[in-house]
C-alpha cells in the first residue's frame, strides 16, 4: 500500500466512524432531546477530555475531531431533527487525564452547565466512572473513545458506543500468527496496568491459548515508558 492509498484508507475509516457517531447521536436525539434545546434551536454537548496529563495527545485529537464535527454540521445549517435544524455547541473541560476529575466534571456539565447530551471522555479509565454519573442523571452519553468490555456489561440505558469492544481486537492477529510456518509455539503479552490494556490482554491470552502449542506468558507492568522498556 502506497502513501496515498494509506491516507485514503485512513480517511475512509474516519468517515465511517463519523457516520456511526452521528447516527448514534441522531438516534439518541429523536428520543431524548430536551425542551431547552427545542426552545433555543441549539444542542449543547458537554465533554470532559484529557487536554493535559498523560493522555493529552490523544485527548486533544479527540477535541479536534469534535470541533471538526461542529464546524461541518453548523456550516450546513445545523443538525436536521424532525423537520427543524439545530446548531451544535460543545462545552469542554480538561479532566487532566484523571478519572476522578472526569467524574466530577461530568456531573458539573449536567448539573451546572445543563448540557443536553454528553460526549464521553478519552480512555476506558475515565469513561467507566464518568458514565456512571451520566446514568445516575439519565443523561445520554456517547462513548466514542472507550472500548473496554466491562463498561458495557453493566446494563446502562443511557450509554451508547461507536467502537467494537477490546475483547475482539487481537483475534485475527493471533489467528494469522498461528497460520505461519513454522507455527509459533509461545506468545508473550505485555500490558500497562490500566483498564483498557488489561481487558485487551486478558482476551488475547484466552484466545492465544487456543492457537499456540506450548505456552502463553502475560506480564503486567506499571504505567510509564521506562517500566515498559524494562518489562522484557
Amino acid at each position: 500500500m502506497n502513501g496515498n492509498q494509506g491516507r485514503r484508507a485512513g480517511n475512509s475509516g474516519s468517515i465511517r466512524l463519523l457516520n456511526i457517531f452521528v447516527s448514534c447521536l441522531l438516534f439518541t436525539f429523536l428520543f431524548c432531546i430536551s425542551s431547552q434545546a427545542w426552545a433555543q434551536d441549539v444542542i449543547r454537548f458537554g465533554a470532559s477530555l484529557s487536554l493535559t496529563g498523560k493522555m493529552s495527545t490523544e485527548g486533544r485529537r479527540v477535541r479536534d475531531g469534535y470541533d471538526y464535527y461542529v464546524k461541518h454540521i453548523n456550516e450546513k445549517g445545523g443538525m436536521p431533527i424532525k423537520g427543524k435544524n439545530y446548531k451544535v455547541e460543545i462545552v469542554y473541560y480538561d479532566d487532566e487525564s484523571d478519572p476522578n476529575t472526569a467524574t466530577r466534571l461530568t456531573e458539573k456539565l449536567i448539573v451546572e452547565d445543563k448540557v443536553d447530551f454528553l460526549l464521553g471522555p478519552y480512555s476506558s479509565t475515565c469513561t467507566m466512572p464518568a458514565s456512571t454519573v451520566a446514568e445516575k442523571y439519565k443523561m445520554p452519553m456517547v462513548a466514542a473513545h472507550a472500548a473496554s468490555t466491562p463498561i458495557f456489561e453493566r446494563g446502562y440505558k443511557y450509554l451508547f458506543v461507536t467502537l467494537s469492544s477490546l475483547d475482539q481486537y487481537f483475534g485475527n492477529i493471533l489467528k494469522m500468527a498461528a497460520e505461519l510456518t513454522p507455527r509459533p509455539e509461545t506468545v508473550a503479552l505485555i500490558n500497562e496496568n490500566a483498564l483498557a490494556p488489561q481487558v485487551s490482554v486478558d482476551a488475547a491470552e484466552a484466545e492465544a491459548n487456543d492457537w499456540v502449542s506450548k505456552s502463553c506468558t502475560n506480564r503486567n507492568t506499571p504505567r510509564g515508558p521506562r517500566t515498559f522498556l524494562d518489562a522484557g
